[in-house]
């Protein structure tokens, strides 16, 4: 088995490792840990849930593979049934994978039998003993180093992030342009969750071009900024406030256009406001609204069942709320965000 020593801060380091956990050439053991004076926690169990989703993910493909992933977690299993399936034969296949996860609660002859195990592991199975914060003993911490079995993993500090976005482009075959990377990491900065994300749906909107630019990425966010409007809207419509926090706090992360955020939610509630107003009358026929007010059927039936939150007035009130909202993005020096949010919490206290 190849073995990557130190501590794995670089890209570089961090990029080989995920190569070698998707190849099918993988060890015995794998021993996942972080040194102490890591503060990332995001990140790291990041790269970490990441790295064992790939792993299963391959075993998974293969025709045997459901029958030999297990994933299990310290708080529901003792390890010594974790290292029991270990050491049980793959079933119609040659490889077994076991995930164990936790390790906060293990005692000492938890941890010798894990000695045990590091000592005389089965070469037909992958044991993945995923413990990145917890304190573990030093005797297990050497002796996994020196058979090669110790990964540590750490956050990527903000210089390495444009190389491990090149890095994660090329193993899809993609090459990013340098602007390109430089849109991303002003997009995204460290945070690697967001930069997956974003190297998915880039991989999606340009497939078999090759290579990734600027305009992509623009065209990508714009798409993405979109689509998280409308789930602002959506969650305006079930008043669900700490969702409407989480989705504007996520917008302004992106540095979304504060207008084209008003602009589509006025839009969203004039078009409310359309359904209120028939279905006020008692036309609630799908087919029949859509004819009097031009939506497509799916639209009518989102803003009808929203509707019955709000009454008539309400999204008259709603609509005039938005369009003062218009007019102080304009003009006011108070933070746009702020404005879009208190207009959210108006709008939603005008709801019955």
């Amino acid at each position: 088995m190849k073995e990557v020593r130190g501590k794995l801060s670089t890209a570089d380091s961090l990029l080989k490792m995920r190569r070698e956990l998707s190849s099918t050439n993988l060890g015995p053991v794998y021993l996942f840990h972080t040194k102490s004076g890591e503060r990332d926690r995001d990140s790291v169990e990041f790269l970490v849930s990441l790295f064992i989703d790939i792993v299963v993910s391959n075993f998974r493909g293969i025709e045997t593979g459901k029958f030999n992933v297990d994933v299990m977690d310290s708080s529901q299993v003792e390890v010594e049934n974790a290292l029991r399936y270990a050491r049980t034969p793959p079933m119609f296949g040659e490889k077994r994978l076991v995930v164990f996860r936790g390790g906060e609660k293990l005692k000492k002859d938890d941890w010798n039998k894990v000695i045990l195990y590091i000592k005389n592991p089965v070469h037909s199975t992958t044991l993945i003993l995923s413990f990145p914060f917890v304190q573990i003993p030093e005797d297990v911490i050497k002796l996994a180093s020196e058979r090669g079995y110790l990964r540590y993993i750490e956050s990527l500090k903000e210089r390495s992030i444009p190389s491990w976005i090149k890095g994660i482009f090329e193993e899809e075959g993609v090459k990013c342009s340098p602007e390109a990377i430089a849109r991303l990491v002003e997009f995204a900065g460290t945070n690697l969750q967001v930069l997956e994300d974003a190297k998915n749906k880039l991989i999606l909107f340009t497939l078999n071009k090759g290579k990734i630019d600027s305009e992509d990425v623009e065209e990508m966010l714009l798409q993405t900024r979109t689509s998280d409007i409308y789930e602002l809207v959506d969650a305006i419509f079930v008043r669900d406030m700490g969702k409407i926090f989480m989705i504007l706090k996520r917008l302004e992360n992106q540095k979304t256009e504060p207008l084209f955020i008003e602009t589509i939610l006025a839009q969203q509630i004039r078009g409310l406001l359309k359904i209120k107003t028939e279905s006020s009358k008692g036309k609630n026929d799908i087919s029949t609204l859509s004819s009097l007010t031009g939506l497509k059927d799916f639209l009518v039936k989102k803003y009808l069942s929203a509707s019955s939150k709000f009454g008539l007035n309400q999204v008259e009130e709603a609509l005039s709320i938005c369009n003062e909202l218009n007019y102080t993005l304009k003009h006011s020096r108070v933070n746009s965000y702020r404005i879009i949010e208190k207009a959210c919490i108006d709008i939603l206290r005008t709801s019955g």
